[in-house]
């Protein structure tokens, strides 16, 4: 079903959410690996003048970050049962209007970077008359947007977006590695896959990311002959890596969701909102029904990654494990 509909949310959230799921669908864009892509023809313009209209209605901006195929897209339909919520799943359609330069996969332009040092100082104007927006057509106080990539690009959002909040989204990486190739066998095709059209994201991740990173610096993985399991572990040791120094700045609003104990994440979570808490009755609800957790055998990948990879990702899971218990310790009992 359209929007990540199912039954259980249809059920639990009630007209008004199933209509905002149906407009999130229509304002996110459609990416190149997915069906129905002259809807980004049609939506363009419309929310190109909404952008226009430079609405200045007050309005705060979660982004989930985070791996991809780490749970963020049931994290965000879970949080968006709150009724002062209203959730983006990756709406990088509206992004590519405000900046050029945004689309890391290729489905809307045709330039794309992971940083915004460089960007013209009105797409803060842009984006935030997006969300303003999207806050006053649906009644909502909070726009939940799942981007992914945001996580490197936050010094920009705390300077330009200060009144954003961090939901950094922590999932070990056997479920990574053994999630992003097969999703690439269900849905890329002669150009285009998890990686990009003609492989942009990856070479931006080559390009951009990898030189600048602390974990990585000094090792030799022959970066133009990895597989997309090692691919996969190159992504993930990128981004836990950010969302740590992340945490350990002490510079963003931030709430850690660690996928392994979602329901003490979220327990952690509501007990520190201040916004109708009671609402929070209907994600519970949702969680209860819906929420499974896989396991994933980690000698099943190890004849397709390179040790070393692994042994790095081990003493970043270690060290996430370490920040994690010291947030849960911190919050859980105040």
């Amino acid at each position: 079903m359209i929007a990540q509909l199912s039954k259980d949310y249809i059920k639990i959230g009630g007209f008004k959410k199933v209509l905002q799921r149906i407009l999130s669908y229509f304002i996110e864009g459609r990416p190149l690996t997915t069906k129905g892509r002259f809807i980004n023809v049609l939506m363009a313009p419309l929310i190109s003048f909404l952008i226009f209209l430079k609405v200045k209605k007050p309005v705060k901006t979660y982004f989930i970050v985070g791996q991809g195929r780490s749970g963020s897209t049931y994290l965000g339909m879970l949080l968006s049962l709150n009724m002062d919520y209203f959730f983006l799943n990756e709406p990088k359609l509206p992004w590519s209007l405000v900046n050029a330069t945004d689309d890391l996969v290729g489905s809307y332009t045709k330039k794309g970077s992971y940083s915004f040092d460089k960007i013209d100082n009105q797409v803060q104007k842009r984006i935030s008359s997006f969300y303003s927006c999207m806050s006053f057509l649906t009644g909502s106080k909070v726009i939940l947007d799942k981007y992914p990539e945001m996580i490197f690009r936050r010094s920009w959002i705390l300077k330009n977006l200060p009144a954003s909040k961090f939901l950094i989204l922590y999932r070990d990486y056997n479920s990574i590695v053994a999630s992003i190739p097969s999703w690439n066998d269900k849905h890329s095709n002669s150009s285009s896959s998890w990686w990009g059209k003609n492989n942009r994201k990856w070479n931006l991740i080559k390009n951009e990311l990898i030189p600048k990173s602390k974990i990585l610096k000094g090792h030799n993985f022959k970066i133009d002959n990895l597989n997309d399991y090692e691919k996969s572990l190159v992504e993930w040791l990128l981004t836990v890596e950010q969302n740590i120094e992340l945490i350990k700045s002490n510079q963003f609003n931030f709430h850690i969701f660690n996928y392994e104990e979602l329901e003490m994440s979220l327990d952690i979570f509501i007990m520190k909102e201040s916004v109708n808490k009671n609402e929070f009755s209907k994600v519970r609800e949702y969680f209860n029904r819906t929420h499974r957790q896989k396991n994933y055998n980690e000698l099943a990948h190890l004849d397709n990654c390179n040790m070393e990879l692994f042994d790095l990702s081990k003493k970043l899971e270690s060290c996430f494990k370490g920040v994690w218990q010291t947030y849960k310790s911190l919050n859980s009992y105040n």
